[in-house]
């Protein structure tokens, strides 16, 4: 009979043993997720890449210090005069090209030319692409019928193309300090992000530029401006 009763108090010491054994395994795995949780914002967390990555590459990153982060979209670009300027003078371009295709061309509604020349101060510079390529569509599709028409129109016409060809060079050149392209121009955040960054290295003050993938932020690009 004490042999039973020590048995039964050993089995129920075992067990308690065994219950806050569980019980603290559960809170380590509880305390490890939470841990291991990343609970920084988007922006935090692409702004903390960029400052990793750069003091990975100079020799002394005690010297670097982050001043100032700035997301690239189409608010950030239509700040830059230079940048404003440009696109409004191509704006003046495309009204004058559409005014002399009138008669054999109207872009639709919705259009990228329409949506274009409705901007005012806060230009969609993902639009350009779009634009470039009605452009080119209005073109191939008027030469015939205005040459016809009145061939001193259609000359008048060409010069315009031509102001319209060097006034995107011009764009692409100044998208270039951003390291963008008038040809491909993603400020979505879907896929990648654009950010302009301030820092002093070294007691200069410096500016560069750093394109990451959402997904993993991987450094897919940077460029330093001069």
């Amino acid at each position: 009979m004490l042999l039973d009763l020590k048995s039964n108090n050993v089995n129920k010491e075992f067990f308690m043993k065994r219950k806050a054994l569980q019980l603290f395994t559960y809170c380590l795995l509880a305390f490890l997720v939470v841990c291991s949780c990343d609970f920084r914002t988007d922006e935090e967390r692409f702004q903390t890449e960029i400052r990793l990555f750069i003091m990975e590459h100079i020799e002394n990153p005690s010297h670097y210090q982050p001043l100032a982060f700035q997301r690239i979209d189409n608010g950030f670009l239509s700040e830059d005069q230079g940048l404003v300027t440009t696109v409004m003078a191509i704006q003046d371009t495309v009204r004058t090209k559409l005014n002399f295709a009138s008669a054999f061309f109207n872009p639709e509604q919705g259009s990228a030319i329409h949506q274009f020349l409705a901007a005012i101060d806060n230009f969609e510079f993902e639009l350009i692409d779009e634009l470039i390529f009605e452009s080119v569509t209005m073109d191939k599709q008027i030469e015939k019928p205005l040459k016809q028409a009145d061939i001193n129109l259609w000359n008048s016409y060409r010069a315009q193309q031509q102001i319209f060809n060097d006034q995107i060079s011009i764009l692409n050149q100044q998208l270039k300090t951003y390291n963008l392209s008038v040809f491909h121009i993603d400020l979505s955040g879907e896929s990648t992000v654009h950010y302009y960054h301030e820092y002093e290295l070294n007691a200069q003050h410096l500016a560069s530029v750093f394109e990451l993938s959402t997904a993993d932020l991987e450094m897919l690009s940077f460029k330093d401006i001069l």
